[in-house]
């Protein structure tokens, strides 16, 4: 009887951690960062065709409070609440997560290389 409860239990939190871990898989292919990239918070301080230029915020580590420009292609997602969005929906003074890929050109302002995801970040 001991034995049984015991393997019970093992089974349990085994399904328990297992739920949790997809969970969190789901959350992250669907909300999060693009694997394989960085992530940022910043306000859009100006937007030019298809360039945008961001300011990160000072919640951000050191290396991302500052003036950051890029370019939207093709292949960058712009996504509010897990919907794709175009580009003129966003605004200058939205907040925004910019996950970015590849080297940086540390000019002023930054240059980043390949902008993975722009998320819009609602109030």
């Amino acid at each position: 009887m001991v034995k049984r409860k015991k393997r019970y239990r093992i089974y349990l939190t085994a399904a328990i951690v297992c739920v949790v871990v997809f969970l969190g898989i789901f959350a992250h292919l669907f909300n999060g960062a693009p694997v394989g990239s960085t992530t940022f918070k910043a306000v859009i301080t100006n937007i030019q065709g298809n360039i945008i230029t961001v300011k990160g915020l000072e919640n951000n580590k050191r290396n991302y409070r500052g003036e950051f420009v890029f370019c939207v292609e093709k292949e960058t997602r712009i996504v509010c609440r897990f919907t794709n969005i175009d580009l003129n929906k966003l605004e200058t003074g939205d907040r925004v997560a910019v996950s970015f890929s590849g080297p940086v050109m540390e000019t002023y302002p930054v240059q980043l290389g390949q902008v993975k995801q722009v998320r819009l970040n609602p109030l």
